[in-house]
């Protein structure tokens, strides 16, 4: 049986791995995401209520959040592909979501 422990440390894994996708493909094509744009990505580690929603406004004011879902879904497809030179190592339950979805 898996503990609860492990179980946050498998969450935070693949929510540090998906971030750092994400920021290197955005890096790869030319376009680094901003510090602003990564702060919204990570939004669910925000705590208090006040923080998400000053955090919202400061996005929203500066990006069009229906452009910026559809640049993160392209990041996260483009990053997310296997290649002959990929050079990263996708964490175990990555991998498997990742191979289920291939299959597909």
């Amino acid at each position: 049986m898996k503990s609860r422990a492990n179980d946050h440390t498998a969450a935070e894994e693949a929510r540090q791995f998906f971030l750092q996708r994400i920021q290197q493909q955005a890096a790869s094509e030319g376009q680094p995401l901003s510090e602003l744009e990564v702060r919204y990505l990570d939004y669910s580690r925000i705590v208090s209520d006040k923080q998400a929603d000053r955090l919202e406004e400061e996005f929203e004011s500066k990006y069009d959040s229906d452009d910026f879902s559809d640049r993160i879904s392209r990041l996260v497809e483009a990053a997310l592909k296997p290649g002959p030179r990929s050079q990263f190592t996708r964490p175990r339950g990555i991998q498997a979501i990742c191979e289920g979805a291939e299959k597909q």
